[in-house]
C-alpha cells in the first residue's frame, strides 16, 4: 500500500503543483474534471441516487464561475431555483435533491476558492502554498500515524486514524507553511505563518473525517479507484477542498 501511495504522489503532486504554476487554462483544464469526477464519487457515497446530470452540470458552472464576473450570489440562487424546478418537474426525492445540492456545494463551489485564489494577482504561489502546506499535512499524518501512531483519534469513523498521527500532520503542515513563506513572496511573518499552517492542518484533517464518516455511513474503503493506493480522486482531495476556502479568504482578508 504504502509503495502504490508513493507512485502515485510521484505524477499526482507534479501535475496538480506544475498546472498552478502555468495558470490557465492549464489549471482549469485539471480542477474541472478533477472535480466532476470527485462530485461523481460523492454521489457514490449518498444514501440515495442523487440526480447526476443536474449536479454535474452545476458543478461544471461552479468550477469555471471564478473566470466569469457574476457575483455568487447570483449562482447560488440559480442552482438552488433550477434544482428545485427540477425537484418539482420531475417530482423526485427531496433527499435525492438534497444530496444532488450538497454535493455541488461540498466538492464543486469549495473547490472553486483554488481556482479564484490562482487568478489573484499574486495567487499562483498562495496556490502553491494552498497544496503544499495541505499535502505536507496529508503525508506528515499517514507517516507518523504508521510510526508511532497508537491511540486512535476516532475509532467509529477512521480506525486508521491516530491522535499522534493528526499531531504530526499539524507539525508538518506547520513546518511547510513556515518554510514557504521564506521561500516564495507571501508577505507572512513567522506568527502568521505559523498560524496559518496550524489552521491548515486543523481544517484539513476535519476534511479528511467528515469523509471518512460519508464512507462509514456507506459501508466502503474508499470513494473510488482512481489513484492506486489513495483510492478515489476524492480521497485525496477531501483536505484540499476545506484548505482551499480558508487560504482563499485569508488571502482577502490580508
Amino acid at each position: 500500500m504504502f509503495k502504490q501511495r508513493a507512485l502515485t504522489a510521484l505524477w499526482f503532486t507534479p501535475l496538480f503543483l506544475g498546472t498552478a504554476w502555468l495558470g490557465n487554462p492549464y489549471f482549469s483544464l485539471l480542477l474541472v474534471p478533477v472535480g466532476l469526477v470527485a462530485l461523481a464519487e460523492f454521489y457514490r457515497l449518498a444514501p440515495v441516487a442523487p440526480f447526476l446530470p443536474l449536479g454535474l452540470a452545476w458543478a461544471f458552472v461552479f468550477l469555471i464561475s471564478p473566470q466569469f464576473s457574476l457575483s455568487l450570489g447570483l449562482w447560488l440562487t440559480l442552482l438552488v431555483a433550477t434544482s428545485f424546478l427540477w425537484l418539482l418537474v420531475f417530482r423526485a426525492s427531496f433527499t435525492a435533491w438534497a444530496w444532488t445540492v450538497a454535493g455541488v456545494f461540498y466538492v464543486a463551489w469549495m473547490l472553486s476558492h483554488l481556482l479564484a485564489l490562482r487568478l489573484e494577482v499574486g495567487g499562483r504561489e498562495w496556490v502553491l502554498f494552498t497544496l503544499l502546506v495541505t499535502f505536507a499535512n496529508d503525508t506528515g499524518a499517514y507517516l507518523v500515524g504508521r510510526v508511532v501512531g497508537r491511540h486512535q483519534m476516532a475509532p467509529a469513523i477512521s480506525p486508521g486514524k491516530t491522535w499522534v498521527g493528526g499531531i504530526g500532520g499539524i507539525l508538518w503542515a506547520v513546518v511547510a507553511s513556515l518554510l514557504l513563506s521564506q521561500l516564495f513572496p507571501l508577505s507572512l511573518g513567522y506568527a502568521l505563518a505559523l498560524l496559518l499552517g496550524v489552521g491548515v492542518g486543523v481544517v484539513a484533517q476535519a476534511g479528511d473525517l467528515g469523509e471518512s464518516w460519508l464512507k462509514r455511513e456507506k459501508g466502503v474503503k474508499d470513494s473510488g479507484a482512481f489513484l492506486p493506493g489513495h483510492g478515489g480522486l476524492l480521497d485525496r482531495l477531501d483536505s484540499l477542498v476545506f484548505t482551499a476556502p480558508l487560504v482563499y479568504y485569508y488571502f482577502i482578508w490580508m
